[in-house]
């Protein structure tokens, strides 16, 4: 199997049938890109996929034992008082502060002027970028990014596209957006 297979699930909030007897697969090793209307279920299949949240019936399958999910999730979830360096080296004990593949990651998102700052003190789309560079960072198998782009101008979501493309080559990435272009671009 070389596919992430989603079989028969349903899964409901709130008295809300979200999916019901959904079945897709997504293949290992390359970017695939969801789009649908908000509330179609967009972020709930990501946290299914990760086991963060398990369908009520069906299955999820994924070609591997013990896989390593890193998630770029669309409320970021930053530590606000840390700075950038310590929000993005908690993911990977590999990577130090002074590391070179950080400084690289840092310098290529256009953030590494900020490293010791604290991520309360960075604008939207700043912050977008250290999420962004902390689930780029992080050792995995599976890269789930959720709407990463949100916050960013043309110029810089366009040159952040194009790291994030560079950087996952043959990996396996599950991308949210709503953008038409977004989607092109990785697709």
């Amino acid at each position: 199997m070389s596919n992430i297979t989603i079989e028969n699930i349903s899964f409901s909030y709130d008295n809300k049938n979200v999916f019901s007897d959904y079945s897709h697969s997504f293949p290992i090793g390359e970017v695939s890109v969801i789009m649908a209307p908000s509330g179609f279920g967009k972020t709930t299949l990501l946290y299914m996929i990760a086991g963060l949240i398990s369908p009520s019936t069906g299955s999820i399958k994924i070609p591997m034992n013990n896989p390593r999910f890193s998630f770029a999730f669309q409320d970021l979830r930053l530590i606000e008082s840390a700075t950038v360096t310590k929000n993005i080296t908690l993911v990977n004990s590999k990577v130090h502060k002074q590391s070179d593949e950080l400084y690289e990651c840092l310098e290529a998102l256009n953030i590494k002027a900020l490293a010791n700052k604290r991520v309360s003190a960075l604008s939207g789309g700043e912050k977008s970028r250290v999420a962004i560079a902390r689930a780029l960072m992080a050792d995995y198998d599976i890269l789930l990014l959720d709407e990463p782009f949100n916050g960013l101008d043309d110029e810089t979501k366009l040159h952040t596209m194009k790291y994030i493309k560079e950087k996952t080559a043959h990996k396996t990435v599950l991308l949210v957006t709503h953008n038409k272009d977004e989607a092109s671009f990785f697709a």
